[in-house]
């Protein structure tokens, strides 16, 4: 494949998860919690997880098929925007009273990268690859 549809496919994917993401959390969050304001921690954490899990399936498949054996790594540069967005609540808030804040920053840093590096890697380590003992060659059998 070549680097430059690579370059795009890892760039469609970490938008495509970012959104995914948000979107299976907000449903997660109408269908099954009730609207109560500020929300308890579980009912996010919950949230987040189920958010992080969406945005692993929907990635993984393009990450395993563009990037083969590193894939995970590509999941790893995928998941760059929500922990550019997360961690900074982590280190912001680590002194301080808020740590709803803080654990929240950090159960949806955690579990989106893992997520992410864990499915691109179980998916990538089970992609249907070609055989070449299955394979002739251009001057016949083998």
């Amino acid at each position: 494949m070549h680097f430059a549809l690579r370059i795009v496919v890892l760039f469609v994917a970490a938008a495509v998860a970012f959104a995914v993401s948000g979107y299976a959390q907000h449903f997660v969050a109408i269908a099954f919690f009730p609207v109560a304001y500020p929300r308890p921690v579980n009912e996010m954490v919950v949230c987040a997880v189920v958010g992080a899990a969406a945005a692993a399936l929907v990635a993984s498949f393009p990450l395993a098929a563009a990037f083969r054996n590193r894939a995970w790594l590509a999941a790893a540069f995928v998941a760059a925007p929500v922990l550019v967005l997360r961690v900074p609540d982590v280190l912001f808030y680590s002194g301080a009273s808020a740590s709803v804040v803080m654990v929240m920053g950090a159960v949806e840093s955690i579990s989106y990268l893992l997520s992410l590096v864990v499915g691109a890697w179980l998916v990538s380590r089970w992609w249907p690859r070609s055989n070449p003992s299955l394979q002739r060659s251009a001057f016949g059998a083998r």
